[in-house]
């Protein structure tokens, strides 16, 4: 992907829920292997793989 994305995410009936504003919005199943994260989504649409870091709220704090 190569890009960073801000949004709101919500756990609900064991899928994380993300809401980035755009076309990538949606529930997902989460799966871990290792460092690897992947999330499946329950709808129609491709896997994603990233990082996920603690949010940075612009003064240093996390």
């Amino acid at each position: 992907m190569g890009v960073k994305k801000v949004g709101k995410w919500i756990v609900e009936r064991d899928e994380l829920c993300l809401y980035l504003g755009e076309t990538d919005d949606g529930c997902f199943q989460v799966t871990r292997n290792g460092e690897q994260i992947e999330l499946t989504p329950v709808e129609l649409g491709g896997a994603l793989d990233g990082i996920l870091q603690p949010a940075c709220h612009g003064n240093g704090d996390k």
